[in-house]
């Protein structure tokens, strides 16, 4: 009888948790939960593993002063008393707080590195994957080679550096840069399908 990956996790039957597991790649599942993490902060910096980059943050705790922080506009650098996502995923918090207590959400997808021809400052990500984080960014060939610093996402970046499109399909770069040749960048795509509805799929085993 058909049921979904939910159902058959609820069932607890031990000859299908296995094969529910694969379907739904309960690994990343597991992975992108709400997590909690204590920190030390680097010049206002958190950064994080590449595969384990922020989405958002939920809450954060200067323990270096006894204080909450607010929740800054993502991908801004935050200012005193604040806590961000930058556009790399990584957490920015007020530079005076040197130890963080953060609950944040990870950004659901896996950890790429493809090297793309540039054509008129624009990399097209390869197999039609989704940007949605862009982690590192280095012009091989163009006009000044070299690493680029990942700007906010959407609009076009300015000289040294680079940005994934609005629509997460391309990476971005400045004509001072780059116009014609190739680029390898690190980013996190995002899955052909959520979890939710891998979870809520229908099985047949």
């Amino acid at each position: 009888m058909p049921r979904t990956i939910r159902d058959v996790f609820n069932q607890g039957d031990l000859n299908k948790l296995g094969s529910a597991a694969l379907v739904l790649a309960l690994g990343d599942e597991l992975n992108n939960s709400v997590q909690t993490l204590v920190s030390a902060a680097v010049a206002g910096l958190v950064t994080l593993p590449d595969a384990f980059r922020a989405q958002a943050v939920l809450q954060a705790f200067d323990r270096t002063n006894g204080v909450y922080l607010a929740v800054a506009a993502n991908e801004v650098v935050a200012g005193a008393g604040q806590v961000s996502v930058l556009a790399t995923g990584n957490i920015s918090v007020d530079p005076a707080c040197l130890s963080v207590e953060l609950m944040f959400v990870p950004s659901e997808g896996i950890v790429v590195t493809e090297t793309l021809q540039v054509v008129a400052g624009v990399a097209t990500f390869l197999a039609g994957k989704n940007g949605r984080k862009l982690l590192t960014s280095n012009v091989d060939v163009g006009v000044i080679p070299g690493a680029k610093i990942v700007a906010i996402r959407g609009p076009a970046p300015a000289a040294g550096r680079s940005a994934i499109s609005a629509d997460g399909a391309t990476v971005r770069f400045n004509a001072a840069d780059v116009v014609n040749g190739q680029a390898t960048v690190k980013y996190i795509a995002g899955p052909s399908t959520t979890g939710v509805s891998r979870l809520n799929s229908v099985s047949q085993f």
